[in-house]
């Protein structure tokens, strides 16, 4: 059996990671199907955890970016374990994390360094200014420890550090069952996501009044929105100013409370303002979540894997109004089965298939 080290330290009992905690349990998953026996690095509820082992209790800022990386260093150096393979999650470090990842290069083959969004300044704001210098001055000696950066963006390199470019995944193993009712009346938008300002759902608001405008409002949009985030009180108080009915702010929904939303809903709606962030390309968690959902959905932006797939309505990466009467147009005019749009989704993006790639890369 190889010995493996995943590092996470994402707090797993925060609602605003709901989506990333899914992706690391299917990766975790994956690796261990593909022959590997994990040691976990994580946070849960501010409690540091090493499988099960409490190392400590984060309470404050001072704690995640001195005191954890130094008890980390001194646990990992006691410990008479070497790795197959050393898996880091990119998250904000600081220099002093760089102790403890020299301590994890002198005991292990390959280290990697998976980078979740790059580049990334443009997602932060007010204290994260300074997590990003303090982030860069710890990323130069940083690359030096680690073997292959993990991308789900186009580069070839990143920080003079060599790619493994993979999709983002889903774990497509569990069947659900899909038997979605459609209403002739209505038509069932659905977003799922930790809204910020660059997911751009002011669009389909301004979209939404047009196509009112335009059409009397027949067939009727319904528009639910599912998670927390920053946005969430500028979207309340434009639907207030806009006048608009029909959308309701569900908050953050899990297991069959959520299973329920995606399958009572029509279509799904991706990411609408990358622009804002000077980028034209995402691997989606959401869209991979529609897909195991038999959901068609609309995006912002290019995806060359989705370009030929009906069953996806791409409008501009720009700040113009949503056509959602074209939009409706395309779905009543769909033909695609639910089921073979979850096929497509698993053969894009079932986990099993991404971290092959990275161990094949790592042989």
């Amino acid at each position: 059996m190889l010995r493996m080290l995943y590092v996470s330290l994402i707090d797993y009992a925060d609602v605003k990671e709901l989506g990333v905690a899914r992706k690391i349990t299917g990766q975790i998953k994956a690796f261990g199907g593909l022959g590997y026996q994990l040691t976990h690095v994580r946070i849960e509820n501010r409690d540091v955890y090493i499988d099960d082992y409490l190392l400590m209790t984060i309470k404050s800022k001072i704690d995640l970016f001195i005191r954890l990386p130094l008890k980390l260093n001194r646990f990992f150096k006691k410990s008479k374990i070497n790795w197959d393979l050393v898996y880091i999650r990119k998250s904000y470090y600081t220099s002093l994390y760089n102790f403890w990842f020299s301590t994890l290069r002198k005991k292990a083959r390959k280290v990697l360094l998976e980078i979740p969004t790059y580049p990334y300044k443009e997602e932060v704001g007010g204290f994260g200014h300074y997590l990003i210098l303090l982030d860069n001055l710890a990323i130069h000696h940083l690359k030096s420890k680690i073997d292959y950066i993990v991308t789900t963006h186009p580069y070839d390199d990143i920080y003079g550090v060599k790619t493994i470019k993979i999709r983002n995944g889903y774990d497509f193993s569990v069947k659900k069952e899909i038997n979605r009712q459609r209403q002739s009346d209505r038509i069932r938008l659905i977003c799922v996501s930790n809204f910020n300002f660059w997911h751009g759902i002011e669009r389909l608001f301004y979209g939404m009044v047009r196509y009112k405008e335009l059409t009397g409002g027949h067939p009727v949009i319904e528009l639910h929105l599912l998670g927390d985030g920053e946005e969430i009180p500028n979207l309340k108080n434009l639907q207030q100013e806009l006048g608009l009915e029909n959308i309701t702010f569900h908050g953050p929904k899990t297991g069959e409370e959520l299973e329920r939303l995606l399958l009572n809903a029509d279509i799904g709606v991706g990411a609408l303002g990358l622009y804002k962030r000077n980028l034209n390309f995402l691997s989606s968690l959401k869209n991979m979540e529609y897909c195991y959902y038999g959901l068609s959905f609309i995006i912002g932006y290019d995806d060359m894997d989705l370009r030929d797939k009906p069953f996806v309505f791409k409008v501009p990466n720009d700040e113009s109004i949503i056509p959602i009467d074209k939009i409706v147009n395309w779905f009543e005019n769909l033909k695609i089965k639910e089921t073979e749009i979850r096929e497509a989704g698993r053969e894009l993006y079932d986990w099993d298939k991404q971290i092959r790639k990275i161990l094949e890369k790592i042989k």
